[in-house]
């Protein structure tokens, strides 16, 4: 434990505004995922805009994420360790773990989501060279049926790890609240939400009223009406609380 506490521990506040942005860059990505995936489940392909920008935003805000919080450590140099020796009693490693598997398993849906445009990227630029790809997409889209709820599961245990993490911090109360694992996931879609229109419409050209566009706008007001009641429920908690 002492190893994760000396890499963790902040010279003068435990968590700051840089540990601020790499939560929200982890909801961005949780929440882009999982509205992919739903999306796909609608019969939505790599022409959707939606999931070309979730293909960009879900590994690229996890990647900016971890790098933040790497070079933020009091011992950046040592996080290499953490990536392989697991505590199962640490909210932290659990979570490095969670990264891994999640990583893991949303590039292996890409893949099988964009397999017609990798493999003609491959033979045109490698040839013959690497065509056992071909074939390990192949056999990963034999269990998309598979991949895809386990993605999803990932992603909403990644949208509220961070609320399990913060409420970890026992030491201060404001944060020791069951209701932010439900708030961050929620928020994390929230956030998703904005990130896919914004990167779709402006980088894809998605048609405004296409069906992916159509699909993500569905989930806006009921996330934001729960998000509003969660955080009433926060507040709440915390004034009858003392």
């Amino acid at each position: 434990m002492t190893m994760w506490h000396d890499a963790f521990h902040f010279p003068s506040l435990v968590w700051d505004w840089p540990i601020a942005i790499y939560l929200f860059l982890l909801g961005i990505s949780a929440g882009a995922t999982t509205l992919s995936v739903l999306l796909r489940r609608k019969g939505a392909g790599s022409e959707s805009g939606i999931i070309k920008a979730t293909a960009i935003l879900a590994p690229a805000s996890v990647i900016l994420g971890l790098l933040i919080l790497i070079f933020h450590l009091a011992r950046p140099w040592t996080f290499w360790k953490l990536m392989f020796h697991y505590q199962f009693d640490s909210v932290m490693s659990m979570g490095v773990m969670l990264f891994q598997l999640y990583m893991a398993v949303l590039f292996a849906w890409l893949a099988v989501v964009f397999r017609t445009e990798i493999e003609t990227m491959r033979s045109r630029l490698l040839k013959e060279k690497f065509a056992f790809v071909d074939g390990l997409i192949a056999w990963l889209a034999r269990i998309e049926r598979l991949l895809a709820p386990l993605l999803l599961l990932l992603a909403v245990l990644l949208g509220a790890y961070t609320g399990f993490l913060l409420s970890a911090l026992k030491t201060y109360p404001l944060l020791n609240n069951p209701v932010l694992p439900v708030l961050f996931l929620v928020s994390g879609i929230s956030s998703g939400i904005a990130a896919t229109i914004l990167l779709a419409v402006t980088l894809f050209k998605e048609n405004h009223h296409s069906q992916g566009v159509s699909f993500v706008h569905r989930f806006e007001r009921p996330v934001l009406a729960v998000e509003v009641l969660l955080l009433v429920c926060f507040f709440t908690g915390l004034y009858f609380g003392g």
